[in-house]
């Protein structure tokens, strides 16, 4: 089995720390993975709130599925961003393309990442090579709005990429696609993710099929869904529009956050276009998870979108005699810390 190798990335170079940005790491732990039987993870950190501002790109090194790349906010540290933008919580900003990933077997996990720009042809996460076994999840990824329409929030542009898993991510306020997809025929995976304000296409796929469920798009102005052939089992999506795509798909749906007005895409408990429309993917056989962004689990009738509501009885229980909490606000406080 291969060792794992962590090391500690903090732009507030606090205790622990191994480098004091993901562009450091990068440099200084690229290698042949491969021979040296290894898995590289970068833990991210900021333990005094500072932003990692140098731009990411992964290349030069040599993986395969079981020697591979992660880098991510471990959920039992602090460090994780709680289902929107947090600036106390780990984040990559840069005024120009963000995280490049031309290496195959790299997984991203709960980063945040702005693209704190409004010029043309940015991108968030990025990939304009041929690669393979890229999982991306739990990441908030948001641009500066503007009128552009060419940054990308979510962007693989190369038909040989190949296994390429987008989900439980949310995206919005990109001056141009929220996700784009120029891949290899119904080879990409594209679940459960919240996609708003953008001011392109929510999901465009460049004339390649993607396999996408349970994904919320709202309000974007060149259309929420991409009028492309969508990949065999599409279905369970959610748009403002009347392009989301599947049978049991859900269109012209007004979503109801829990405060859009402060970028918080949580979804209310009154909401009636996303919440119970979901399908569960816990068995799915391209792609099985049964959390969501806040790695809260999953259960009954699935939500559309990144975030799966804690349903109205079991909050109106923790409030009862000799509960937990006695209101919602102070509830809903303590699990956003």
């Amino acid at each position: 089995m291969a060792t794992e190798v962590i090391k500690v990335i903090d732009p507030d170079n606090g205790t622990g720390t191994d480098y004091t940005s993901l562009n450091a790491w990068e440099a200084g732990e690229q290698k042949d993975l491969v021979t040296a039987d290894e898995i590289a993870i970068a833990k991210c950190r900021c333990s005094s709130g500072s932003a990692d501002t140098t731009a990411v790109t992964i290349d030069g090194w040599t993986t395969d599925e079981t020697r591979y790349i992660k880098i991510w906010t471990d959920p039992s540290e602090n460090y994780r961003h709680d289902g929107k933008w947090n600036t106390s919580k780990y984040r990559l900003e840069y005024a120009g393309t963000v995280l490049n990933i031309k290496e195959s077997n790299v997984y991203v996990e709960g980063l945040q990442v702005y693209i704190s720009s409004q010029s043309d042809y940015l991108y968030g996460i990025y990939s304009d090579v041929g690669i393979s076994n890229i999982k991306i999840s739990k990441n908030v990824i948001k641009g500066s709005g503007g009128t552009s329409t060419f940054q990308r929030g979510i962007y693989f542009t190369n038909t040989g990429s190949t296994n390429i898993k987008v989900w439980n991510n949310l995206v919005y306020d990109v001056a141009g696609l929220g996700m784009n997809f120029v891949t290899s025929q119904e080879n990409a995976i594209v679940y459960n993710n919240t996609i708003v304000d953008c001011n392109n296409v929510g999901i465009q796929l460049s004339y390649r099929a993607v396999v996408a469920k349970n994904n919320l798009v709202d309000n974007c102005a060149g259309g929420d869904f991409g009028s492309e052939t969508w990949g065999s089992g599409t279905d369970y999506n959610a748009s403002s529009d009347g392009t989301a795509p599947g049978a049991n798909s859900r269109t012209n749906q007004t979503f109801t956050f829990v405060d859009e007005a402060n970028d918080n895409f949580h979804l209310a408990p009154n909401d009636a276009g996303a919440r119970d429309y979901g399908t569960d993917l816990s068995s799915d056989p391209n792609l099985a998870f049964s959390d969501d962004i806040d790695g809260e689990t999953r259960s009954g009738t699935w939500d559309i979108g990144a975030d799966e509501e804690i349903p109205v009885e079991f909050v109106s229980t923790i409030m009862e005699s000799g509960g937990d909490y006695d209101s919602l606000s102070s509830w809903e406080d303590a699990i956003e810390c």
